[in-house]
């Protein structure tokens, strides 16, 4: 079911998701991975970060680290409009007549009041902020496994499907998007607000700083933060632990 999420004024991770229309393998007959690699760059340019990815035949799985300000839902709007473009004409020149129909009859009477004339992806997108390190591992560990998963045996082993942030993360390989770890993000944003309810201001550290990508963090017991508790009375001395 798609979610329509509004982003908070401060920054976020959120993990998204958006699909071609009646899950349709557009990316795939139109082998136009390269325009999602184009649009991640534009999208770096206006402040959002790119901590995972897999582009699947039929859609797209991204982990996005959102600036302040600039709108998750209008991102996503403009990356389909961007590639929808791409994909009808790529369509069109390879003669695919018989697909180009099928898009024109998916469109709406309203949008097609609009000017649109192909109906390329979903209307809305899939949207959910990961609130802690341990959804956002658990969003990358899915989004890696689907060219296995499933319906989808498109790789013997994950790990080698080339449009996935999977290989960048274990083997420390090359991509042509330009991702980042998540782990080492300084980017997290916190609000705190001044005196007589003045602005709010912007402090920027580290999300997970000392964190590693696949370790869950942990409250430190109580031993390892309080002291030993040490009772002194007439003629004995008793100590106590602090855990019991």
């Amino acid at each position: 079911m798609s979610v329509r999420t509004l982003q908070r004024s401060d920054g976020a991770v959120f993990f998204c998701t958006f699909t071609c229309w009646a899950w349709l393998p557009l990316f795939q007959l139109t082998n136009s991975y390269d325009r999602l690699y184009t649009w991640m760059h534009l999208a770096r340019g206006k402040g959002f970060r790119t901590l995972g990815y897999v582009i699947m035949p039929n859609h797209v799985h991204l982990l996005l680290l959102a600036p302040s300000g600039p709108s998750i839902n209008a991102l996503l709007a403009n990356a389909k409009r961007f590639l929808a473009y791409d994909i009808i004409n790529r369509l069109s020149e390879k003669g695919e007549l018989d697909m180009l129909t099928q898009l024109q009859e998916a469109v709406r009477p309203s949008d097609r009041a609009r000017g649109q004339a192909h109906r390329v992806f979903t209307t809305s997108s899939d949207i959910r902020e990961c609130f802690d390190e341990a959804m956002i591992e658990q969003k990358l560990h899915y989004m890696h496994a689907n060219p296995v998963s499933g319906k989808w045996s498109l790789v013997d082993n994950a790990i080698d499907y080339p449009h996935s942030s999977m290989a960048f993360y274990l083997r420390d390989s090359d991509s042509p998007a330009p991702i980042e770890r998540y782990d080492v993000v300084w980017h997290k944003v916190t609000r705190t607000q001044g005196p007589g309810g003045g602005d709010l201001r912007e402090e920027k550290v580290s999300p997970f700083a000392s964190a590693a990508p696949s370790t869950v963090s942990k409250e430190p017991p109580l031993s390892a933060v309080l002291p030993t508790l040490v009772i002194v009375v007439p003629g004995a001395k008793v100590a106590v632990s602090c855990t019991g």
